[in-house]
Formats: structure tokens, C-alpha cells, sequence
């Protein structure tokens, strides 16, 4: 008898490392590894092929790019010191984060983990990064650290902080841009003007300094996105209103908990904005009474809306009104003569006395002298209609 033996080789499936360093085709368990691994070097770039649960701070020393392909590293640990108490610090100059959620949790009520920490270190850069459940989403900790796209929310703190100066006194500045949002009443915060700043490159942002809590510092400054710019809607622009007793009116603005108005007699303005006021005043509802003007004022008008942190939106458009009480005079007929038989199409003709007072003239034909049956009727510009 002779006998057959068939060996079959099976390929045993390999998991792929979570976290790999592109650069030298290296796989690790997390991302301290592969950043104390001998072989990554400044300028290396280091990414995540799944979600990454760590149970230590990830700390970046190294010049390199993390790129996160849109996963998230969540920071399932306690805050144990200042050394372990972010789940992403950065620690370098020249780092790069991109493409990457960081998820504390639970924020202050049990991990007490800030998101990504970047401690004196300059040439920064986030993009598109999300930050969310930490005490403070991004710290911007005696460093320099641009920002381009980053969403933060459920962060108990601050969305993004800025804070203290570098080892060479330097005061830490955040350069912000993109689009961006924030679920935190402190959406960027500067705990101390003297040590941080921010450049707002798009202008998306308004200020205010010297909020109100949650602390008691006197030379800080709070960053919110601005409300969107009200739609003024009544009276209209170049309208006028026939009575001295009514309301100027503008669409609501999400968030707006007031409203700022001004006028002007004149629209003198600096870059849209009235120089010249006349009267201002804040209102809680899209609109504001006005009572008392003289007959023929001319108002230039604008509005901006507040947030519950006193944070404003743009000015408005400047809208010009006209207050007109007095009706013009009567027309006077002057072609064809009254009673006169024509034939055609003739051209009637009127006069008025005042015609820069006029804004149109209704115009209305009847069959009847007792002007019963109306026959056609629109609006005129001119004093004549064929």
C-alpha cells in the first residue's frame, strides 16, 4: 500500500499592533512605547489603526506626528500626580496631533484627567482634534500651540486653557482658526493676560475680560464664538412708518440672552458700525420700543446680541428709517381737462406740489362718478400714466 501524507499550512491571522510608527513600519500597544522605542526619531510619524484604551498618561517627547485616523484614546485611569494626569501630554517642540479624539471619561467627578496637556513646548500644532469628558479639554501650558479644527464637550473645566509662561518667561500663546466648537461655558481661557494669550485668525471668537466665575481672578479673559449677527426686519430699510409710536424689530439669535441697540441721526460709521449714537439701550426681546420722535426723523439703526457671559455678537447691518405723519398733497389733475372726450389711448397727466415728499401715487380708474365700480388701479412713480 503506499500512502499519501498532505501537509496543509494554515496562516495564522496576526493582529495588527493598535498604534504603528509609519516611518519604520513598527507596531506597539500603546503610544509611550512607541515613543521610547530607540528607532523613532524627530520627524517620524506615528499613527492609530483602532481605538486605544490607556491606563497611564500617553507622554510625547519626541518631534513626531500622531496621527489618529479619526479614533479615539480614552484614559481609563485615576490622576495620580502631575506627571500622570492628562491622557495625552505633549512635551516637545515640533509635535504634531491630528485626526484624534481624547476622552477622559469622567472628567472631574472620578479620573480628574485633563484631555491632551502640552507642557513648554513650542510649534504645536492640533488639527482636527476632539477633546471631551476632562477636566480641561486642551491645556496650553507655557507653550506655543496653533489649532485648527478642535470640538470640545463634557469638559468640566474649560474647553481649551491657557496658561502660565514657558521656562524662559515667555507667556503661553494659543493661535486658534478653523471651524470649531465648544459645549463649555469657557470655551478658551486665559487664566492670566500677563502669561497667555490668543490670536484669533478668523475672528469666529468674542471676548470678555474679567468674567464672572468660576473663579476670582481679575486679569483673565474668556473666548466664546460669537452669536450670529441679528436680521433686522421692521421698519424696513429706507421704509418709513407712519406713526411715532412702534417697534424696531430683529430676528431672535440662538444663545443671545440680550440685545444691544443703537442709532444715529447720520450714517457716519467705522467699518459698519454707527460712530455718531443717538440713543442706545439693551433689551431682553428682538425688538425695542420707540415712542416720542418728531415728525420726518431719519434714524440709522443697528443691533448685536449677548450671551449669558456678556460675550457679543457683530454689529447689524445699519438699516435708515424715515418717521413720515403728514400726508402729502392732493394731486392735481392736468390732462386730459375733466370732461373731455378722447380717443386712444391718451396719457393722463398730474401735478403735485411737493413731489420730493412722494414716494408713489396710487393710481385708480372707475366706470362710474361715484367711484363705485373700480375699473383698474396700481401704483405710479412718475405723474403720468398712458
Amino acid at each position: 500500500d503506499s500512502y499519501t501524507t498532505l501537509w496543509t499550512n494554515f496562516a495564522l491571522g496576526v493582529t495588527p499592533a493598535p498604534v504603528t510608527n509609519v516611518s519604520t513600519g513598527e507596531g506597539f500597544a500603546t503610544i509611550n512605547q512607541a515613543i521610547a522605542d530607540a528607532n523613532t526619531t524627530a520627524g517620524n510619524v506615528i499613527e492609530l489603526s483602532k481605538n486605544l484604551s490607556v491606563s497611564e498618561q500617553q507622554t510625547i517627547t519626541k518631534a513626531v506626528t500622531l496621527e489618529g485616523n479619526g479614533y479615539t484614546v480614552t484614559g481609563n485611569y485615576v490622576k495620580t500626580s502631575g506627571s500622570n494626569n492628562s491622557v495625552i501630554s505633549v512635551q516637545s517642540d515640533d509635535v504634531t496631533l491630528r485626526n484624534l479624539t481624547v476622552d477622559g471619561v469622567n472628567g472631574q467627578a472620578v479620573n480628574q484627567l485633563h484631555g491632551v496637556n502640552i507642557y513648554r513646548s513650542d510649534n504645536v500644532t492640533l488639527q482636527n482634534i476632539a477633546a471631551v469628558n476632562n477636566q480641561t479639554g486642551v491645556n496650553v501650558n507655557g507653550s506655543k500651540v496653533s489649532i485648527a479644527g478642535i470640538a470640545t464637550a463634557n469638559n468640566d473645566w474649560h474647553g481649551v486653557d491657557v496658561d502660565k509662561k514657558n521656562g524662559a518667561g515667555e507667556p503661553a500663546h494659543l493661535t486658534i482658526s478653523g471651524a470649531n466648537s465648544h459645549s463649555e461655558p469657557f470655551s478658551v481661557y486665559v487664566d492670566n493676560l500677563d502669561s497667555g494669550g490668543v490670536t484669533d485668525v478668523d475672528g469666529r471668537y468674542a471676548f470678555v475680560n474679567n468674567p464672572a466665575a468660576p473663579n476670582d481672578f481679575t486679569n483673565d479673559r474668556l473666548y466664546r464664538l460669537k452669536l450670529a449677527t441679528p436680521s433686522l426686519e421692521s421698519p424696513l430699510n429706507n421704509g418709513y412708518t407712519t406713526t411715532n409710536q412702534f417697534n424696531f424689530e430683529w430676528a431672535d439669535v440662538a444663545g443671545a440672552v440680550s440685545y444691544e441697540f443703537q442709532n444715529s441721526k447720520t450714517n457716519g460709521n467705522a467699518n459698519g458700525v454707527l460712530s455718531t449714537i443717538n440713543y442706545s439701550a439693551t433689551s431682553s426681546q428682538s425688538k425695542l420700543w420707540s415712542s416720542g420722535a418728531a415728525d420726518g426723523s431719519v434714524r440709522y439703526w443697528q443691533v448685536r446680541a449677548v450671551d449669558a457671559y456678556g460675550v457679543k455678537s457683530d454689529w447689524s447691518a445699519i438699516w435708515k428709517m424715515t418717521i413720515d405723519m403728514t400726508a402729502p398733497a392732493a394731486p392735481t389733475l392736468t390732462s386730459p381737462a375733466n370732461n373731455a372726450i378722447v380717443s386712444g389711448g391718451p396719457v393722463q397727466k398730474w401735478s403735485h406740489a411737493t413731489p420730493a415728499d412722494v414716494d408713489h401715487y396710487v393710481y385708480e380708474s372707475y366706470a362710474d362718478s361715484g367711484l363705485n365700480q373700480l375699473i383698474f388701479a396700481t401704483n405710479v412713480t412718475s405723474t403720468q400714466r398712458t
